[in-house]
């Protein structure tokens, strides 16, 4: 018997598109019965096939009935969600006309596909027990597919090739959240990041609201910042979110430091797209105002979240690992910023530098209690990291952050936190420098 997982492409939604992840996903509860002790607990793939399709969400009434007799079996409902053209005309497995789909079905069947590719990645060990024969490929041609056929192998529903076992338990931070297209962050990268879980949407920057009363300098400190976007697409494969960008930072006090003052405003939209390499860009044009400094930019944002991390096993790139009483999640990619200074105003950006490319990593950890403690099992800890070094231009732009959140609700939506920045901000490169007690806010 052969062991497969990831040497098969099961790994292929830890790297799930942003639409993808809209859906609910699949609760392990749900599919992964308590096995006696010490035995794994083996996975119906039909009953997993049927939570695949319940999470993705309404379906016209009789779309699996694909010979039209009047019943939708589980070898149908398979066949459904590994034909991408099943709701858009003729069959490549059925070989008939399609006409039982209604408007934007065939985007909630992939989503449905995305939803069971990634629960198979992260929840489950796959043993090969038999190959397909030439028959049995003739009679469900997907069998032999080189994109699909290790996903219907293992889900057949007479268990004829598969079998499916349960992992130990997921820990918290990989249990699905519940879908929802507005997006919320403190950075234009953060609303391409995967959502779907608490710990892919730890790694998302959050908008913050803070004060500061400053007793010593005399002076407080108002500051906001948020990225706020709404998911147009659900395609399996690729998103697209307009957003509007707003930060106010304000300075007050007798002797206070407006140069520290911040009345910028930004907008522009993410295209993102995952491949079959697992690799995952996101393409960002932005155009922003600094009321504060009069300066005028526009920026076209790149990132590159490179597939191959996700066949790290020793390393939580695609979901979070446990240590001990630990759960910890890295995520890492490669930004590139290519800029237009239009106006510079009295900011910190010279005429002469006016046009820049400036690229480089952005990393970040996030770290979880494991605790039995209501209080202790909401805090997380987590740092950020960025250096994109100046190719043309004014740069670098280096900037580093790291936190101690605690969220009152399971999702993570919601949170407190006391963070230390240090660095230059986007865009204008204002610098900051200091520790904030803030409310914190992501979706």
């Amino acid at each position: 018997m052969t062991r497969i997982v990831r040497s098969l492409g099961l790994a292929a939604l830890a790297c799930m598109p942003t639409a993808a992840l809209t859906a609910e996903g699949i609760d392990p509860a749900k599919v992964c019965p308590r096995g006696e002790a010490d035995q794994p607990a083996i996975v119906d793939p039909v009953a997993l096939v049927y939570q695949a399709i319940a999470s993705a969400g309404p379906l016209q009434a009789g779309i699996f009935d694909a010979d039209g007799d009047g019943n939708e079996t589980a070898g149908e409902r398979l066949a459904a969600l590994f034909s991408p053209t099943y709701c858009r005309g003729t069959s490549s497995l059925q070989g008939h006309e399609a006409t039982r789909c209604g408007k934007g079905d065939q985007a909630t069947l992939d989503i449905a596909q995305m939803n069971l590719r990634n629960f198979l990645d992260r929840h489950v060990d796959i043993t090969l027990v038999a190959e397909p024969s030439a028959s049995d490929i003739k009679d469900r041609p997907l069998l032999g597919s080189t994109e699909y056929g290790a996903y219907v192998r293992a889900l057949d529903e007479r268990r004829r090739f598969s079998r499916i076992e349960c992992k130990p338990r997921s820990v918290t931070a990989d249990l699905p959240q519940p879908p929802h297209r507005i997006r919320i962050s403190n950075t234009v990268e953060g609303l391409s990041l995967r959502r779907g879980t608490p710990s892919l949407l730890a790694a998302v920057p959050q908008a913050e609201l803070s004060y500061v009363d400053d007793k010593v300098a005399d002076s407080s400190t108002t500051d906001v910042s948020v990225v706020i976007g709404y998911e147009l697409s659900r395609s399996a494969e690729t998103t697209l979110l307009p957003y509007l960008e707003a930060r106010h930072k304000r300075v007050s006090g007798e002797d206070a430091d407006t140069d520290a003052d911040t009345k910028k405003w930004g907008a522009g939209f993410v295209y993102g797209r995952v491949f079959e390499s697992l690799d995952e860009i996101s393409i960002a044009p932005h155009y922003a105002i600094d009321r504060s400094t009069d300066a005028e930019f526009a920026v076209l944002k790149a990132a590159w979240a490179p597939g191959f991390l996700l066949n790290i096993d020793q390393l939580p790139f695609g979901g979070s690992r446990e240590y001990r009483s630990f759960a910890w999640k890295l995520d890492a990619r490669l930004l590139t910023e290519v800029g237009k200074v239009f106006e510079v105003g009295t900011s910190e950006i010279s005429e002469d530098d006016a046009n820049y490319v400036r690229s480089g990593p952005a990393l970040s950890a996030t770290v979880w209690l494991l605790s039995d403690n209501v209080i202790l099992s909401r805090l997380s800890l987590d740092a950020r990291y960025k250096n994109l070094v100046r190719i043309d231009g004014p740069g670098p732009l280096i900037r580093f952050s790291a936190g101690i959140n605690y969220s009152p609700e399971k999702t993570d939506h919601f949170s407190l936190r006391l963070s230390y920045d240090q660095g230059k901000e986007d865009d204008t490169l204002k610098r900051v420098e200091g520790w904030k007690l803030s409310f914190g806010v992501r979706y």
